[in-house]
């Protein structure tokens, strides 16, 4: 396959899409249906149309099997993703780390951006556009393995009495309900959710919200500073970023405040908005290694 490949790619270099190869008593028809690319190969006496005919049945059996978007979904196209282990896990399980790897990379650039890089040049060199975000692949390889909640497609809440729950979150909604761009505002401790609130119309979904754990759990400068940084959440738009305001409520607490918008100038109303949560959460707030954190895991979307 990997000679097919360098064919097409060796002609499609030279702007011209190869169709047709005769060597000796062989014929080789291609047909390129991307992401597919589809080779006949034959001795028989068929003419290229023949075989492309044929070519043209595979290639809608194959849609008619899977659809053009799950194709799509499954490839992953332009990127290959490869799991090579000697622990005896089932094809499902690697195909999900795959999945969270290649969320991971596209919460790093946005599929837009991704897409315009290889559309320029189908040979690039992706390690270019990812040059420090290294330590999210390898804090997202960890938890992986750490955390069985990445498996289940669960979220782990933290035990909180009922009471306590509701006062964080009728806080957060008070505090930042003024702000009509802010889609998100979450609360997280040890990669577990405190709170979540968000716009009526949207929901997290798992995968990001691991994304979001991911990207606190492997961000120390998170501790020391308020930031604001873009984040791509792949499964509520993978094409474009949410803007974050991420800071601790507090020295030497684990819960970390995320306030997400879609408006790139709202730091220092969100600075505010923090500001005014953390005066009536910090009394509330986890603190920094709660005992009771290796407990209870939400399975599906919050």
């Amino acid at each position: 396959m990997g000679v097919m490949q360098a064919l097409v790619s060796y002609v499609a270099v030279s702007g011209d899409q190869i169709r047709f190869v005769k060597a000796g008593g062989h014929r080789l028809a291609f047909l390129l249906r991307l992401p597919l690319i589809l080779v006949a190969a034959t001795t028989l006496p068929l003419s290229f149309q023949q075989l492309l005919s044929q070519l043209n049945y595979v290639h809608a059996q194959i849609i008619s099997t899977l659809s053009a978007s799950q194709l799509a979904r499954l490839l992953r196209l332009p990127l290959i993703l490869v799991a090579a282990t000697t622990l005896p896990l089932s094809f499902q399980q690697l195909l999900s780390q795959l999945n969270y790897v290649h969320a991971q990379i596209i919460s790093t650039l946005s599929a837009s951006q991704l897409a315009r890089a290889f559309e320029r040049r189908h040979n690039f060199d992706l390690r270019r556009l990812l040059a420090g975000s290294e330590r999210f692949l390898d804090s997202l390889s960890d938890l992986m393995d750490e955390d069985p909640s990445f498996l289940l497609g669960a979220v782990r809440c933290l035990p909180l009495p009922s009471d306590v729950r509701d006062t964080i979150t009728q806080t957060i909604v008070q505090s930042c309900s003024k702000h009509k761009n802010l889609v998100f505002a979450v609360l997280v401790a040890e990669n577990h959710i405190v709170a979540l609130v968000g716009l009526k119309q949207y929901q997290l979904h798992h995968q990001d919200i691991h994304l979001i754990f991911n990207m606190v759990h492997a961000s120390e400068s998170f501790k020391t500073a308020e930031s604001w940084t873009p984040i791509c959440l792949p499964r509520f738009d993978s094409s474009g970023f949410l803007h974050a305001h991420v800071s601790y409520l507090a020295e030497n607490c684990a819960a970390c405040l995320l306030l997400l918008t879609i408006d790139r100038d709202m730091f220092f109303p969100l600075q505010e908005c923090k500001r005014n949560i953390t005066d009536r959460l910090v009394p509330v707030a986890p603190p920094r290694h709660p005992s009771h954190l290796q407990h209870g895991a939400r399975v599906g979307v919050l």
